[in-house]
């Protein structure tokens, strides 16, 4: 079945809405600025970087708070958890946490059993801040 018209920009805007965008040039836009693979900033924190013993807050939307401490080998353990699905007391292991990206973790454990093999924080706006705890 042909179809020659175009739909109008008041349809298309109604689509964009129902996607979590403001019109139809909101979304356009949008997508010529998407960008697959970029380098990390400089607001990142290197588990190889840290010592045992140094803790790392964590903060994401809407309203997370993780405070991990290293343990070695990419290894944190949660010491404060708010509003989120990490438990004081979890372990898990990360490589990098970087503001503006979200935070992968491997081999979350709770009370030494695996309960998931990776969990995603920030997995929308990313990490919102990042600070290690002296």
């Amino acid at each position: 079945m042909d179809y020659p018209h175009e739909p109008s920009t008041e349809v298309l805007s109604i689509l964009a809405a129902f996607a979590g965008y403001r019109d139809w040039y909101d979304f356009r836009s949008a997508d010529a600025v998407v960008d697959s693979s970029d380098f990390l900033s400089s607001d990142i924190v290197r588990a190889s970087d840290l010592m045992p013993g140094a803790k790392v807050q964590l903060r994401w939307k809407p309203d997370r708070v993780c405070v991990a401490e290293y343990l070695g080998n990419s290894e944190f353990r949660v010491t404060e958890a708010e509003n989120g699905k990490l438990n004081v007391g979890d372990v898990f292991s990360c490589a990098v946490m970087a503001k503006g990206e979200p935070m992968i973790c491997q081999d979350v454990r709770r009370a030494g059993e695996v309960i998931a093999e990776g969990y995603v924080a920030g997995k929308t706006d990313g990490i919102i801040s990042i600070m290690v705890m002296k």
